[in-house]
């Protein structure tokens, strides 16, 4: 559908991540909103300003080559991205009783980069996907992509980033709440497993590095 004529009309979709600049600007931004609700909160305000602050600094290091230079504030080319849902994954899916799937909730649907619909589906905190599953679906995704040289490429990079953005997501429990509430609480302590499966990118990465 994403070459029928008349989807060029289409917006973009919800927080479309179209360039890195874009996708570190989301980060900055939810983190700055985040740091307004931790006078009174200082289990959040230590790990915005200590456990997330660090990851996010190592992240901005591992993407500082010619490559993402080049890429970090220009668009992604409109032949590049795809229609995404922009909120895909099974708390959007229903099975009919011939076991056919249909997908719902369209509402931040547009354009997007591939990278942004593949790295969203893999950190979704809704559900919890085994090694496997992930490799499956991240083979699927490269091969209907496999028309993009540099998906591979960009995917490698903003992954991490991409868990960094869900971490804060998750805590927007306390924008809304206070920090001793079971819900905030339990969100911090997701944001902190989020963030150690960042490190382990990271651990895995410089042990290949290194062989």
């Amino acid at each position: 559908l994403r070459k029928v004529e008349s989807a060029r009309n289409l917006p973009k979709a919800a927080e479309a991540c179209l360039s890195l600049e874009d996708l570190q600007n989301q980060i900055t931004r939810r983190s700055k909103r985040l740091l307004l609700q931790a006078d009174d909160a200082p289990r959040l305000r230590e790990f915005l300003d200590q456990d997330f602050s660090s990851i996010f600094e190592q992240c901005q290091t591992h993407i500082t080559d010619p490559f993402y230079e080049f890429l970090q504030s220009k668009p992604l080319p409109k032949n590049k991205q795809t229609l995404s849902p922009s909120d895909f994954g099974f708390h959007n899916a229903l099975r009919t009783s011939d076991g056919a799937l249909v997908w719902l909730d369209f509402e931040y649907f547009g354009w997007d980069d591939p990278v942004k619909l593949i790295s969203d589906f893999l950190w979704h905190p809704g559900f919890e996907l085994n090694s496997q599953q992930q490799e499956l679906w991240k083979r699927g995704c490269f091969d209907i992509f496999k028309q993009d040289p540099e998906l591979q490429n960009r995917f490698d990079r903003c992954f991490p980033l991409y868990g960094l953005r869900w971490s804060l997501i998750i805590l927007n429990s306390f924008l809304r709440g206070k920090e001793e509430s079971e819900e905030c609480q339990q969100q911090l302590r997701k944001a902190q497993q989020m963030l150690s499966k960042v490190r382990e990118i990271f651990s895995i990465s410089d042990r290949a590095s290194d062989e």
